[in-house]
C-alpha cells in the first residue's frame, strides 16, 4: 500500500510540475481510493503520505476513481519495466517504450 501511495504522489508531483492541473488518475487500489475517500482507515505508517496526496489533489481538477486491475495495462507494464529505469523516464509521449506507447494509444 505505501508503495502505490507514493506512487500516486509522485505522479501528482510531476502534474502539478508540468503544469498538468486537469487530470483524471485511475488506481486499481480500492484500498488507496477509499482511504483518500475518508472510507477506509488510513495507517499510520503511510498518513503524512495520504495528507501530502489530499493537498495537492486541491491544486488542481483531479478526478480520482477506481478502476479494475485489467484496465490498468499501461501502469502494469510500468510497473514491470522496473524502478530502476523510472529514475530516468521521460514524461514526453515519443519518449516513451514502443509497448507502452501502443497501450496508450489503445486506451483511448
Amino acid at each position: 500500500m505505501e508503495a502505490k501511495a507514493r506512487t500516486l504522489l509522485e505522479g501528482l508531483r510531476m502534474c502539478i510540475q508540468e503544469n498538468m492541473l486537469v487530470a483524471l488518475i485511475e488506481s486499481d487500489s480500492l484500498m488507496l481510493y477509499n482511504m483518500l475517500n475518508n472510507a477506509a482507515f488510513v495507517p499510520w505508517k503511510i498518513d503524512h503520505i495520504v495528507h501530502e496526496i489530499l493537498g495537492l489533489l486541491g491544486n488542481g481538477s483531479f478526478v480520482f476513481s477506481h478502476i479494475y486491475r485489467e484496465a490498468n495495462k499501461a501502469i502494469d507494464h510500468l510497473s514491470n519495466l522496473g524502478s530502476n529505469l523510472m529514475a530516468s523516464f521521460s514524461s514526453t509521449f515519443a519518449n516513451f517504450p514502443l509497448t507502452l506507447r501502443g497501450i496508450l494509444i489503445m486506451d483511448l
